[in-house]
């Protein structure tokens, strides 16, 4: 049984490659989409859901991309895969809103 889907594994590693990039240069789809080996079409579901999440930007035009909304040392494991996952249950938030681990 895995702990966590595809879409979450996938989300992960665009979290790390969006990390790569910035506001004046933000990580284009076409990269992050061969670096993690995914096709372009599921990779913008992702990014949706984390941009709509909080946890990405994205820059429109011949020279955008995505780019992480706040530091990266900011976003856990658990925010990001509470967000793609439908039932993720390893991690709740807290009442300040914080990710926590509930075993271990």
């Amino acid at each position: 049984m895995s702990l966590i889907t595809t879409k979450g594994a996938y989300g992960l590693m665009a979290v790390f490659e969006v990390s790569k990039g910035t506001s004046e240069h933000p990580v284009s789809i076409n990269a992050i989409s061969a670096n993690i080996g995914v096709s372009r079409n599921y990779l913008e579901q992702i990014l949706n859901a984390l941009k709509k999440a909080g946890i990405i930007s994205a820059l429109k035009g011949m020279k955008g991309g995505y780019y992480l909304s706040k530091n990266l040392s900011e976003i856990s494991f658990g925010e990001v895969l509470d967000t793609l996952e439908n039932d993720f249950g390893f991690f709740a938030k807290d009442i300040e809103g914080e990710y926590k681990e509930l075993f271990g």
